[in-house]
């Protein structure tokens, strides 16, 4: 019988105001100290959206409306897999309230050359920033 590894479902989102996306400095494993989107785990219980929109809430103090875009899989140095749900939303305002998961946080223009000076975190969001650049143009 073959043995089964379920990848860790996470939440992932591009949140956008006027032309800007926001990135958040990690304080927590994994790659804290490094940039990411506004991103998280589900908890018990929660819908895909429910779980984008709680993590926003927390992390940014922002409520918003998420739109689903796609997944992605990827494994992590540790051998962890993990199934990254991405989202897109736009934020009501660019004031930002951190929650202890994050030092800073940073509204940058949706520019490749911009975003790419950053120390992702995880190089699938960049990615997946690039690409939603892409579709808008």
């Amino acid at each position: 019988m073959a043995e089964h590894v379920n990848p860790i479902p996470v939440a992932a989102c591009i949140l956008v105001h006027r032309d800007r996306v926001l990135l958040l400095k990690r304080t927590i494993p994994p790659c804290e100290g490094r940039w990411s989107l506004p991103s998280g785990h589900y908890e018990i219980g929660e819908s895909a959206e429910e779980g984008m929109i709680r993590e926003i809430l927390e992390e940014t103090g922002l409520s918003v409306t998420v739109r689903y875009i796609g997944s992605g899989a990827r494994v992590l140095p540790n051998g962890v897999p993990y199934l990254s749900l991405l989202f897109w939303a736009e934020a009501p305002s660019d004031s930002i309230t951190l929650d202890c998961e994050n030092s800073d946080w940073a509204w940058v223009p949706m520019v490749p050359d911009k975003l790419k000076v950053f120390d992702w975190a995880f190089s699938n969001q960049l990615q997946a920033v690039l690409d939603f650049i892409d579709r808008c143009d």
